[in-house]
């Protein structure tokens, strides 16, 4: 008899005492594998398919009629908890329910909702057999499985972190992050010369739909001179959309070329070719674009820290958005 074919025995022994006590159970000194490829644990109305292997150790998966962690939506009153939390699973799932636990829902709008351990978010993409009663969600990948329940899409808003634009080596970068992400189709990075008028420079930018913060970065040639306006607008896989806070990019060659001597340096530098209001930022990176030092506005003298003799550079950024990278030599 193979692993697989002893497994498939465990998880229908666990099958048939879930039935009867509502729950499946995995012993702290005991291990059941789930292996992709047909292998499925099921008990009470719940069947979990696995795309990767899952290991449950000291796991319970028990049937509630009341969500543990507070949720402001109606929702099936069937819900399934897991202990301990959360459980990563990739794979598709199978949620059944009966028209008594409907709970004022429409069956078409029902969608596998996921408490991950700090959230409740959209499972994946459901599809609705409401002539059975199933809920089927698919393509799965890496998910965090709490808790298991049935509502109305999940629809949380977008929220927008920083919004940034500064020109660099002839582009504008625009960098901006966003935290939970659901739902979302895509980005589209739009540009205007007076803030009024907008184009989109850039289409398109697939979304990661996380619901951790995500930086996204992209790069614009404008082909114009003057000072420029940038926003962001996602869009949902529905068509809804909104907008980031405007941003503004001065325009180029605003002072002339920065000079930083001595250079090589010993100790310290001094930068000139701009006022002292004019400098905003200065960073000291490696090679490699690691950050090493950073300095806040103007000094009369930058302090450089220890370092190996080698090439370094400065990425300084002025008050008004521009960028200028100098290259420092250390002996």
């Amino acid at each position: 008899m193979t692993m697989k074919q002893t497994l498939a025995i465990i998880a229908g022994l666990l099958m048939g005492y879930a039935s009867i006590a509502q729950q499946i159970t995995v012993g702290p000194n005991g291990s059941l594998v789930l292996y992709s490829g047909g292998s499925s644990l099921s008990g009470n109305g719940l069947i979990l398919t696995p795309s990767a292997p899952t290991t449950l150790t000291g796991t319970s998966i028990v049937r509630n009629n009341a969500v543990t962690h507070p949720f402001p939506n109606p929702y099936v009153t069937r819900v399934y908890l897991i202990d301990p939390t959360p459980l990563l699973f990739s794979g598709d799932i199978q949620f059944e329910y009966d028209d008594s636990e409907l709970n004022g829902l429409t069956e078409t709008t029902l969608q596998l909702i996921t408490y991950n351990g700090t959230a409740w978010q959209n499972a994946g993409a459901s599809t609705v057999d409401a002539t059975n009663n199933i809920v089927n969600t698919t393509g799965i990948s890496n998910l965090s499985l709490g808790e298991l329940a049935l509502a109305a899409s999940l629809a949380l808003p977008l929220r927008w972190g920083a919004v940034t634009a500064s020109r660099q080596q002839g582009e504008v970068i625009i960098r901006w992050t966003t935290e939970q992400e659901d739902q979302v189709s895509h980005f589209d990075v739009e540009r205007s010369t007076n803030g009024q008028q907008w184009v989109v420079a850039l289409s398109r930018i697939p979304a990661t739909n996380q619901q951790a913060q995500r930086e996204y970065r992209q790069a614009d040639r404008p082909n114009h001179s003057g000072g420029l306006y940038y926003r962001i607008r996602q869009t949902d896989l529905d068509g809804r959309h909104t907008l980031s806070k405007v941003v503004r990019v001065g325009p180029e060659n605003t002072i002339g070329s920065l000079t930083i001597h001595p250079n090589p340096v010993n100790g310290h530098f001094v930068l000139s070719g701009a006022e002292p209001a004019q400098i905003g930022r200065i960073e000291l990176c490696n090679a490699g674009g690691m950050l090493l030092k950073s300095w806040k506005g103007y000094q009369d003298r930058y302090t450089m820290p220890a370092l190996s003799a080698g090439n370094y550079y400065l990425r300084v950024q002025l008050a008004d958005g521009t960028i200028q990278n100098k290259q420092v030599l250390v002996r």
